[in-house]
């Protein structure tokens, strides 16, 4: 119900419904956002049970989410970290779930859009091949299949 009662609205609020199948696009958002909130779950029910106490969950609840939202992709793409610092890309489950979400909502997307040296290219083809070049729609089964596995090993 968490994950519905936030896909609801941010769905059209954001604008995925503008192009392609609506109803495809929204069941894809709602699922990757339901994996991703399972997965987040699931880590935190691993840190209650390991921590010996509140403040301890907390302290890893917080270095978990700081150290995803730095690796996942998102912010500093794969190919501009470090190579010893690629396996944290690799083990992030919120890269998945990112590379999932976006090849979903925009594979297909002809919606025109002008970049900053004022040439235009459609939303997918911005995606694809200028913001996240290593992602690809093909993936989407691995994404899911590994956001499956990282929630049920946690458990």
């Amino acid at each position: 119900m968490s994950s519905l009662s936030f896909t609801l609205p941010f769905f059209y609020i954001v604008g995925f419904d503008n192009v392609g199948n609506k109803i495809q696009k929204f069941f894809w958002f709602w699922f990757f956002n339901f994996l991703v909130q399972a997965v987040f779950m699931c880590f935190g029910i691993l840190f209650v049970a390991l921590a010996p106490n509140e403040a301890t969950t907390h302290v890893l609840g917080g270095l978990t989410n700081t150290l995803m939202g730095l690796f996942c992709g998102f912010l500093i793409s794969e190919q501009n970290y470090p190579p010893f610092w690629t396996f944290m890309y690799w083990l992030n489950p919120l890269h998945y779930g990112l590379e999932g979400l976006f090849m979903t909502m925009f594979h297909g997307d002809t919606t025109m859009i002008r970049l900053m040296d004022n040439s235009k290219t459609t939303a997918e083809d911005y995606i694809v091949n200028y913001a996240f070049t290593t992602w690809s729609y093909g993936q989407v089964g691995i994404d899911v299949l590994a956001l499956g596995l990282f929630c049920f090993g946690t458990l």
